[in-house]
Parts: structure tokens; C-alpha cells; sequence
């Protein structure tokens, strides 16, 4: 499949994509989340399973991210010191805008995203992906969005604070195959449940 511009998958997002909800997209699917206390053990376990029906080198990340400076990372120390590392490495390869203000760096926003990080197939790693969902999961001094459109699959998925993954499909196209299998896995490793918008899927 030919390479996608960072124009065009934006622009498919923005067509797809409800803002002021995710889940209020006419096309959304459903999510995944955990049904047990945070860890750092459980969102690994969530984002290894992602990448086996999911594969990275089908995904191409679309983001707008701030750290909002001064902000509480997490409740829990051990997990707050593990939070900040990961987001300064995505602060410092450019992929999450150190912020003092958040409504400024919001109110700059297009519609979707005034500058988004493109992450084509070729530059997204496991680790980086890991430190991306990780950071989505649990980090709340981490705002803005993000997406992973795979281009196969032809579906945006996006990590959410509940620990698990969103989904949303293309205008003419029902639950995929290969989600369907994933909500299954999901269901069946422990700490997490999918739920599905249309019961009868």
C-alpha cells in the first residue's frame, strides 16, 4: 500500500471523529478498559495484547499532546516517578509541548489539531507506542489527543484514561473481523472488559 500523507489521515480523522465526545462519532464502535485497580503491569498487559492483532507496522499516529507543567502525574509515587520519566521522553523527542497554560495551547487548535505529530510506520517502535498509550492511560497531566489509524484494518483506535482502547470505523463498514477477535482476547486474559455499542455484535 502506498505511503499516506500526514494531510489526508488528518483529514480522515477529522471526518470521522466527534470531538466533544468520542464516542458520540457516528461510527464508533466500542472500547476496552480495566475492570481492576491501576498498575503498570495491567497497561502493559492491555498494550501487548493491542499489538498482537494490531500490528504496529500497519499504524501510522496522529497526536496533539501537552504536559501541563506543575500538574499531578499520579496519586501513587511509585507510579507517578515510572509516569514522569515516560513523559519526558516523549517531551524530549518532540511528541508531548510542555505547557504552563493548557487552555492556551488548546485554544490554538483547528477544529482537530493546529500542529499535529505525524508518526508514519517506519518511526513508530514498540517502546515508543508503549510510552505513548501509557501515557494516555494514566498521566493526567498529559491532555490533547491521539490516534492510531491502521490502514489495513482500515479502523482509528485512541488510548483512553480507563486504561484500554477506543474504536472507532470507516462511514460504510460494520464491526471488523479482527476487532471482533480482540474484544474475545480481551474479555478472556483477566483485568479487562470490551463493550461493544451495538449488543448484538
Amino acid at each position: 500500500m502506498r505511503d499516506l500523507s500526514s494531510e489526508s489521515v488528518v483529514l480522515l480523522i477529522r471526518e470521522r471523529v466527534n470531538f466533544l465526545g468520542y464516542g458520540l462519532s457516528p461510527n464508533w464502535l466500542g472500547y476496552c478498559d480495566r475492570n481492576q485497580p491501576f498498575s503498570i503491569e495491567l497497561a502493559t498487559k492491555i498494550i501487548d495484547e493491542y499489538n498482537k492483532y494490531f500490528s504496529l507496522e500497519n499504524l501510522i499516529v496522529v497526536s496533539a499532546l501537552a504536559r501541563l507543567d506543575g500538574a499531578v502525574v499520579d496519586d501513587d509515587p511509585n507510579v507517578s516517578a515510572h509516569l514522569v520519566k515516560v513523559s519526558d521522553q516523549l517531551v524530549g523527542n518532540g511528541l508531548v509541548k510542555p505547557v504552563t497554560d493548557s487552555e492556551a495551547f488548546f485554544d490554538d487548535f483547528d477544529d482537530f489539531m493546529g500542529n499535529p505529530k505525524f508518526i508514519s510506520k517506519r518511526e513508530l517502535s514498540k517502546e515508543l507506542f508503549s510510552q505513548i498509550s501509557l501515557a494516555c492511560f494514566v498521566d493526567s497531566s498529559i491532555e490533547g489527543h491521539c490516534f492510531f489509524y491502521d490502514f489495513v484494518n482500515n479502523l482509528i483506535s485512541y488510548p483512553h484514561d480507563d486504561t484500554g482502547y477506543g474504536f472507532i470505523g470507516p462511514s460504510n463498514n460494520g464491526i471488523d473481523s479482527v476487532l471482533t477477535e480482540f474484544s474475545k482476547s480481551v474479555n478472556s486474559i483477566g483485568g479487562f472488559s470490551f463493550h461493544f455499542k451495538r449488543s448484538s455484535c
